[in-house]
C-alpha cells in the first residue's frame, strides 16, 4: 500500500469508526479499520461476527489473538495466521481465553511453522461448522488437534499429497455429517476416498470439489456409498456441485455464514 492509498484508508477508518458502536457484524478485514474498531468498541462485547467468507474478507488471527478477550461473544469468524501470528501466539499462549460461543470457522494457514492454526482450534471446542485451508505441503502438525466432536461440516482445501495426512486430519472430527474437500495439485483416488467414508460413520453429504475426468473412478466411489450406505451423497466437481443447492445440510451451513454481514 502506498502512501497515497494508507491516507484514504486511515481517513476512511476516522469516518467510519463513529458509527460502529452497536454493530454485531463487521465483514471486513482491513487492519487499520479492525484494529480501530476493536480498541473503540470492543469492550462493549457485541461483536458476533468477524471477516467475510462471501467476499474474501479474512481477518489477521494476530488481531484476534491481541483482543481475545473483546471477542468471546464471537459466533462466526474467518481469518488467517501467517508468522507473525505464530510469533504473537508463542507470547501469550497461556493468556487467550476459551472462543466457546464460536461455532463457524474459517480458516487459512499461511505459516511455516505449521502449529498455530493447530492450537487455535484447540480454543474453539464448540465449532459446528469448520473451513480449514492447509497453504504447505507438510501438515504434520495434526496431531496437536484435540478431537472435536461437535462439527458437522468440515470444509478442507490441502496442498498435501500425503493421503495419510488428510485422513489424520479428518479423523480429528469424527461426528463430521458434511464433507468438502478440494486439493491444489492431486486428486485422492477412489480406494483412498473411500477409506475417508468409511473414517466418518455419521457421514451424510460428501462433496469431492477436485473433478476427475475419470467417470469408472467416480463411479467406484457413488457404487460403495449406494451399497455400503445408501444414505451417502456423494458428488464431484462444479457440474455435481450445482445440485448441492437440493441438499437440505448444503443449505444449512452455506446460508448461514451470509445472513446479516455489513
Amino acid at each position: 500500500m502506498n502512501f497515497h492509498e494508507c491516507n484514504i484508508v486511515r481517513r476512511a477508518e476516522q469516518s467510519i469508526t463513529p458509527f460502529l458502536s452497536d454493530i454485531e457484524f463487521l465483514g471486513i478485514s482491513n487492519d487499520l479499520i479492525v484494529t480501530s474498531y476493536l480498541r473503540t468498541f470492543g469492550h462493549l462485547l457485541k461483536l458476533k461476527s468477524l471477516g467475510s467468507p462471501k467476499y474474501c474478507q479474512a481477518v489477521n488471527l494476530l488481531r484476534v489473538l491481541k483482543f481475545a478477550h473483546f471477542l468471546t461473544n464471537l459466533e462466526q469468524l474467518t481469518t488467517y495466521c501467517d508468522d507473525e501470528s505464530y510469533d504473537y501466539f508463542v507470547q501469550v499462549e497461556n493468556q487467550i481465553p476459551i472462543f466457546g460461543n464460536l461455532l463457524h470457522l474459517k480458516l487459512t494457514d499461511y505459516s511455516y511453522d505449521r502449529s498455530t492454526f493447530a492450537k487455535f482450534l484447540n480454543l474453539c471446542p464448540n465449532l459446528l461448522d469448520l473451513s480449514l485451508e492447509l497453504i504447505t505441503n507438510d501438515i504434520d502438525q495434526i496431531h496437536q488437534i484435540n478431537r472435536n466432536f461437535n462439527v458437522q461440516r468440515l470444509d478442507l482445501r490441502f496442498v498435501t499429497q500425503d493421503p495419510e495426512q488428510i485422513l489424520k486430519t479428518i479423523e480429528k472430527f469424527p461426528n463430521c455429517r458434511y464433507l468438502s474437500m478440494s486439493a491444489y495439485y492431486a486428486s485422492l483416488s477412489p480406494d483412498e476416498l473411500i477409506q475417508i467414508i468409511r473414517s466418518l460413520p455419521h457421514l451424510s453429504l460428501f462433496h469431492v470439489k477436485h473433478d476427475s475426468k475419470n467417470l469408472a473412478e467416480k463411479q467406484i466411489v457413488k457404487n460403495h456409498c449406494h451399497s455400503q450406505n445408501p444414505k451417502i451423497d456423494v458428488y464431484f466437481g462444479s457440474k455435481d456441485g450445482k445440485l448441492l443447492m437440493f441438499h437440505k445440510l448444503y443449505r444449512k451451513f452455506q446460508n448461514h455464514f451470509y445472513i446479516n454481514e455489513v
